[in-house]
């Protein structure tokens, strides 16, 4: 399995479903690296940052943001 592969299914598990453009970039994606390569370096995912390049993809991102009503 490539090192691709191996992230994409960290990520996938920890946040869902991915976007299919953009560039994924944050402390997740370094979690991921460490996971996948075995590197015994512990950090958190707390959030997944996402750049896309244009305003039309602000939909899509809003509607991969899940927001609970407070209880």
């Amino acid at each position: 399995m490539s090192l691709y592969t191996r992230m994409h299914k960290i990520l996938e598990d920890e946040f869902g479903s991915l976007p299919t453009e953009g560039v994924l970039a944050g402390q997740a994606v370094a979690e991921a690296y460490f996971q996948a390569e075995s590197i015994n370096i512990r950090s958190r995912m707390k959030d997944l940052d996402w750049f896309v390049n244009s305003d039309d993809r602000v939909e899509d991102a809003l509607s991969l943001i899940h927001i609970s009503e407070p209880t």
